[in-house]
């Protein structure tokens, strides 16, 4: 990715579901309007909430358990699979298309800024040239696999992404795994038992969280820091600025 793409800051704060993606939206919509500038934001989550992605299918969960269990759920502006919020730190980086390279460029080069921040925190990653956790089972979540360009450790995937391409600029967000409250996704999956159990066991083995595998424990906030200062040797991350009021 070329260097030099002006980013404006959004630090880390926490909203509810729908007010996140109206955010995340709303700064796609700001940088399709006015390519000239972009934006890098941190955020977290008020409640527990399934995202589910742009053209998948409501029925993959079981929206009756959730309510009953105070889990809110939205459908994010990218594409694709549930992903449960609420012990993570997610990002958003919007980026003019104008930059002159490819969206897998776009993806790597973002990928890399992530990964060489989280690395600040002890860990040794590295980028996922295939796919993992191939499954036969028809539902499964977000990080029940692992696609070219997402950041693993020890062969476990800890981050996952997901782009929206617009005329003019691209979205590209994801969820950071602080704890191990991302497999509880698995509760509210609509499925069997059996097949519960598979999924369960299949993503234990292939996923990882922060927690899991970082030599200290750092909060979500702590962990924006890290990764802000990566992204700041590529980019050129403007003042931070407030969206209070207009979102």
């Amino acid at each position: 990715m070329k260097r030099g793409v002006k980013l404006k800051l959004l630090p880390y704060a926490i909203y509810d579901g729908l007010k996140n993606m109206r955010i995340d939206t709303y700064l796609l919509e700001i940088c399709e309007s006015d390519p000239r500038c972009g934006f890098l934001r941190f955020y977290g989550w008020a409640h527990p909430t399934l995202s589910l992605g742009r053209f998948e299918k409501t029925e993959v969960i079981d929206v009756e358990r959730a309510a009953e269990d105070g889990v809110d759920i939205v459908r994010r502006p990218t594409g694709g699979r549930v992903v449960l919020h609420g012990d993570d730190l997610t990002y958003a980086v919007v980026v003019p298309l104008r930059i002159g390279t490819s969206l897998q460029e776009i993806y790597a080069g973002i990928s890399e800024c992530l990964m060489r921040g989280l690395s600040l925190l002890g860990l040794d990653l590295t980028f996922e040239k295939g796919r993992l956790a191939r499954t036969d089972l028809r539902i499964k979540p977000c990080f029940a696999s692992a696609a070219r360009y997402e950041i693993t450790w020890q062969g476990k995937k800890l981050v996952g992404s997901a782009q929206r391409v617009g005329k003019q600029a691209v979205l590209q967000h994801g969820s950071i795994p602080i704890g191990r409250g991302y497999l509880k996704v698995i509760d509210y999956m609509r499925c069997d038992d059996r097949a519960r159990l598979r999924l369960r066991k299949q993503m234990e083995k292939s996923t990882c969280c922060l927690k899991g595998i970082a030599p200290n424990e750092f909060t979500a906030a702590q962990v924006s820091s890290f990764i802000l200062e990566t992204f700041r040797e590529v980019f050129d991350i403007l003042q931070p600025i407030s969206l209070e009021g207009k979102v």
